[in-house]
């Protein structure tokens, strides 16, 4: 029995459209599990009422909202805390920065950039995500560069 080059395509097509789904379908379970588990659940959710900095950030192409505070003694963050309205991208990478920063020194903290997004969330994300995920990023800098800039002021004489 001989197909035609049409059936024998149109074979092919079905095949690797089943593959690609497939594909899909197995890594949109793993981005899931492993980032919508930290969004319904995120550590260090909630500002407390004693921090050293606060900083907010918006995100004006999508509407996500983070609010970053955080304690400071020598020079090391030592408490972390936040709240957010976003995506699931934005809160899960919220989270697992303000557990990587705990006791991280100032400069290190500065230095921060796109890598750490994708290395937190331990995937590769698209502009429009990697935006989502360095809201948290920003907003944490921020921070820490007003706290710097309202510690040299009060050092400076009157």
């Amino acid at each position: 029995m001989f197909l035609s080059l049409r059936c024998i395509l149109c074979i092919l097509y079905i095949h690797d459209n089943f593959k690609l789904n497939y594909y899909m379908n197995y890594r949109s379970d793993l981005y899931k599990h492993h980032i919508l588990d930290l969004a319904k659940n995120p550590s260090n959710y909630g500002l407390k009422q004693e921090v050293d900095f606060l900083s907010k950030k918006l995100n004006p192409s999508c509407g996500d909202i983070i609010t970053i505070g955080g304690c400071i003694k020598d020079k090391k963050i030592y408490d972390v805390c936040f709240e957010a309205s976003g995506c699931v991208i934005s809160i899960a990478m919220a989270s697992l920065l303000t557990d990587f920063v705990k006791d991280k020194d100032m400069s290190c903290i500065l230095r921060l950039d796109e890598e750490i997004v994708e290395q937190l969330l331990d995937m590769q994300l698209g502009i429009n995500r990697l935006q989502c995920g360095m809201l948290s990023v920003m907003a944490l800098q921020d921070g820490v560069r007003n706290f710097i800039q309202k510690s040299a002021a009060s050092l400076e004489p009157s």
